[in-house]
């Protein structure tokens, strides 16, 4: 069998206990469920056991000139003394006033040691407009931490509907699209995706159960897409 080090255990031990008196510390922050559980496995450091760490808070807090909503989590799973890893996240939301929003989340996972930390940064309005940023902070190698970008919003038109326009840019593959649909308000859609030349003519039916969605592109490939709701 293969010896455990007495540190792994330690950096166990203080994950939890660092936790537990954050809550202690912070009593406006909600008490998480914490949770240990042991599932059998095939890990022979651990002879079949696998010990599972989990913490997880949500909340709102006025300390920062508004209202911030916020949520946590930490997930520790023990598949070997010697590795502890890990998938840690947050999330954040606050009003910009005139009915925008903005969130901001991050995820990182072991074993990158916040080398690998993916962003999420989003501006949504009551009007459906979002304006939407997701890259990587602290990544090795990567000279714009911005991987994508888009933009959706939806105008209204004269006599009904709405018009949508949605561009998107991939600043890591230089790759670049453009959806632009006509939505009446009798549950039809139209649209064109200008990187795969391809024209959609979307229907839901009145009961929203029932959506056809036949497409082609200027070689004549056409596929129809039928989406059924039980």
């Amino acid at each position: 069998m293969k010896s455990t080090t007495m540190p792994s255990l330690a950096v166990l031990f203080l994950a939890v206990f660092a936790i537990l008196g954050l809550v202690r510390a912070a009593p406006s922050i909600p008490k998480p469920t914490i949770t240990i559980d042991v599932a059998n496995g095939k890990y022979a450091s651990l002879g079949g056991i696998q010990p599972t760490l989990s913490w997880k808070t949500a909340g709102s807090t006025d300390e920062f000139g508004g209202t911030l909503d916020y949520e946590a989590g930490l997930n520790v799973v023990v598949e070997d003394l010697n590795k502890l890893p890990y998938n840690v996240w947050g999330r954040v939301k606050r009003s910009l006033g005139r009915g925008f929003n903005l969130g901001i989340a991050a995820k990182a996972s072991s074993p990158s040691n916040f080398e690998d930390l993916s962003l999420d940064v989003t501006i949504t309005g009551d009007d459906a407009t979002l304006l939407q940023v997701t890259g990587q902070a602290f990544t090795s190698g990567v000279t714009n931490p911005v991987e994508k970008i888009q933009f959706h919003r939806a105008l209204p038109v004269v006599g009904g509907g709405k018009l949508i326009v949605n561009p998107k840019y991939n600043f890591r593959t230089k790759d670049k699209d453009l959806f632009v649909y006509y939505a009446p308000s009798d549950g039809t859609r139209v649209g064109v995706e200008t990187a795969a030349k391809k024209l959609t003519v979307s229907q839901t039916f009145p009961d929203k159960a029932l959506t056809v969605k036949p497409s082609i592109t200027p070689s004549r490939d056409f596929a129809v897409d039928v989406t059924k709701k039980f």
